[in-house]
């Protein structure tokens, strides 16, 4: 198991620095397409102080009318705690932190359970110390706020399993989120139909991964990957994100992406997954009240 503070470096590079004025375009843009399509609330994972600061402004002065959610690094809302106070428009919502887990995107970074997949003794890249993983759980608490959990692999999903369920119960859970869950062991599904996680997928990253998983996973291992079906039948939801600016922001594309990939591959990723099982509403009653709960911001 390796730990290292860069494992998110390939990912910010491939993303180009905008100035503020392209910021500003680019979000502007961006809501074009949801409303037009008929959205009015979205949420932002990947919110440094900038952003934040930027979109509150935005929203303020009317450019920006979506109510938007907003999560930010752990570290980061350690360092400027005051953020939470600053932000003027009742629209931007700071709703929760970020862990990355391990990743971050292609399932060739998954921490997986096979202890030697990658060989030498090797199971991927764990990015963050179990001690931290504790520390933020407690302070999300604390303190009302949602964690994202970003977990690839199945050893990861685990580890998030392992800390959950320390802490976590029916009556404080804040509509925690599992992102990406790529390879998910249906020994840890409890963590979504007991613990109450919310599994947020991404489906365009399954075209990076058809190859890789095709011929390096075991049939065990690829029963495993991207079984959207199975997640959502958990919980009975299931939420979908677009990893914009890498790809297009629109929800829906992704959609569309899942049906796409089951008429033309009928492979094991998406199979027997339709959009009318992405938009159903059955959520079971016992499970409903933790999700319609008001959620009281604690200032820090």
């Amino acid at each position: 198991k390796t730990f290292t503070k860069n494992g998110l470096q390939n990912i910010w590079d491939k993303v180009s620095s905008e100035s503020p004025s392209q910021k500003i375009e680019s979000l502007i843009m961006a809501q074009q397409i949801f409303t037009m399509n008929g959205i009015t609330t979205t949420t932002n994972l990947n919110s440094d102080v900038e952003t934040i600061k930027l979109l509150d402004s935005l929203s303020h002065e009317k450019v920006i009318q979506m109510r938007i959610h907003l999560y930010t690094d752990y570290q980061v809302l350690l360092n400027n705690p005051m953020i939470l106070e600053s932000l003027t428009s009742t629209n931007i919502i700071l709703d929760g932190i970020n862990l990355y887990i391990d990743g971050p995107i292609s399932s060739e970074q998954a921490l997986l359970k096979d202890t030697n997949f990658y060989g030498n003794g090797s199971y991927g890249i764990q990015l963050i110390e179990d001690s931290i993983i504790e520390a933020a759980i407690n302070f999300s608490l604390d303190n009302n706020l949602i964690i994202a959990f970003h977990c690839l692999g199945d050893s990861a999903i685990g580890l998030v399993k392992r800390h959950v369920k320390k802490s976590i119960t029916i009556e404080n859970n804040l509509r925690f989120r599992i992102e990406h869950a790529q390879i998910f062991d249906p020994s840890d599904y409890d963590l979504l139909n007991r613990y109450y996680l919310i599994p947020s997928v991404q489906p365009n990253e399954s075209q990076n991964d058809f190859e890789f998983i095709d011929s390096k996973f075991s049939p065990v291992l690829k029963s495993k990957a991207y079984q959207y079906k199975s997640l959502k039948s958990q919980l009975g939801l299931i939420c979908f994100g677009s990893l914009s600016p890498l790809n297009p922001p629109s929800p829906f594309s992704q959609m569309y992406l899942a049906q796409y990939l089951n008429s033309k591959y009928n492979y094991f990723i998406i199979r027997g997954f339709f959009m009318k099982s992405i938009i159903e509403k059955n959520i079971p009653s016992s499970k409903v009240r933790p999700f319609l709960s008001k959620r009281k911001v604690k200032k820090l």
